[in-house]
């Protein structure tokens, strides 16, 4: 048992999730907001038997790699956890981490990590916000401590200019029944989609040059405007309709973009799978460089996006089930396999039927370094070796790791 009260630790190295690991009472203790080598007094909040989390009440030692965070609600909205870190430390966090994970988790020796890619745009970058309502109306996200509820807002500092800009315009009564709100920047236009458990569409008065739409149970109804923004990545545009997923960071997307075209090694010959394929990011790209794209994307919303982005190839199928469902029916071997699942991962049914089909390489774009870690683990056992992980910063003064890792089939 950990005694009660406040207790001064030295603060150790990061963890994912965006904790950092102290010893108090000789018990592993996991610390937010807080920097390595760090002297600071913590007070336990929850106990575990084999650890326990604490809070920062004082930084008696701080380090040199301490900033001034930039926004007001830092440490009670939970959406940022490294805007007291300089840029610079949380690109060298960030490599650390996913390392770790593949090593640790991933049971990878020496595993080729590459230096982060960033494009040194730490606030501002977000062209997707996801708000939830009060009591009252305003607008506001989840506490960092989900148990305190919800934190008002008026600006989010890693939001785009033009989503703070509406922010502006949007209140609600406090009787109208919606549960989250999501605000879209596109290329030239914007969109609020109000996120309900009713069918019914609620009467608001729309003032500013953005479009409104209602969702309830996948059933969209435009208020205003358009149901849907256009995006642009390296001068490809792309239709994105409100349930359809597209990244966040656009600049970095771009980057994520080339980065696979200049090291995938794409033959004219190939047949190239491209599975959770949401609006087709990749496919667009890779459709000009091959002989056929097979893509596979469960949401409705998307699919119907990519088969508009997509028209124009006519090397492109195009299937709309989950993959775990889709892949036994389809016939062909791919030769090259581009995958960009959800944070759970890679089902084990998908992992076994591509290991089956022993496409040459396999291209694993992950948002979450402990699943990635995992499915490397697995797919290393089955006969591939990776080539290298490259981190990108995708989401900036957060703990979220975005990656590309390729895999080489092993040659026998």
């Amino acid at each position: 048992m950990v005694q009660k009260g406040i207790s001064q630790v030295l603060i150790g190295h990061p963890v994912y999730g965006g904790n950092f690991l102290a010893k108090l009472d000789g018990k592993t203790t996991f610390v937010p907001f807080v920097l390595p080598g760090e002297l600071v007094k913590v007070l336990p909040v929850q106990e575990q038997k084999n650890y326990l989390f604490a809070e920062p009440v004082e930084i008696s030692k701080p380090s040199d790699d301490r900033v001034q965070p930039g926004c007001p609600y830092f440490q009670r909205c939970g959406g940022c956890h490294y805007q007291h870190i300089n840029i610079l430390t949380q690109a060298r966090i960030k490599e650390q981490i996913l390392s770790e994970q593949l090593i640790k988790l991933g049971k990878l020796i020496t595993p080729n990590v590459r230096p982060i890619l960033t494009n040194g745009i730490t606030t501002g970058y977000r062209n997707h916000l996801q708000l939830t309502p009060n009591l009252a109306g305003k607008l506001s996200f989840v506490h960092q401590k989900p148990q305190m509820g919800l934190v008002p807002v008026e600006r989010c500092e890693i939001a785009s200019q033009r989503i703070n800009e509406a922010l502006q315009f949007l209140e609600f009564d406090p009787g109208l029944k919606i549960t989250r709100v999501s605000i879209r920047e596109g290329k030239d236009d914007l969109l609020v989609i109000l996120e309900s458990d009713s069918p019914d569409v609620p009467e608001i008065n729309v003032e500013g040059e953005f479009s409104v739409t209602h969702t309830s149970k996948g059933h969209n109804v435009v208020i205003a405007g358009n149901d849907h923004v256009v995006m642009e990545v390296s001068g490809q545009f792309f239709k994105v309709s409100a349930g359809s997923f597209f990244q966040v960071n656009s600049l970095m997307a771009a980057e994520m973009v080339q980065l696979i075209l200049r090291e995938a090694d794409f033959l004219p010959e190939d047949i190239v799978f491209d599975l959770y394929c949401g609006v087709g990011l990749f496919s667009v790209f890779i459709a000009p460089l091959v002989k056929e794209v097979v893509a596979i994307e469960e949401s409705p919303s998307s699919t119907a996006d990519f088969a508009e982005n997509l028209d124009r190839f006519d090397n492109v199928s195009l299937y709309e089930a989950g993959v775990a469902e889709a892949l036994p029916f389809i016939n062909q071997k791919a030769d090259v396999v581009i995958i960009d699942p959800p944070r759970a991962g890679i089902e084990k049914a998908v992992l076994d039927r591509l290991v089956a089909m022993k496409p040459r390489s396999i291209i694993y774009v992950s948002c979450d370094p402990s699943t990635l870690a995992r499915d490397l683990s697995r797919f290393s056992a089955n006969g591939y070796d990776l080539r290298f992980a490259q981190p990108l910063d995708m989401f900036p003064n957060t703990y979220h790791v975005e990656s590309v890792s390729i895999l080489d089939r092993r040659s026998l």
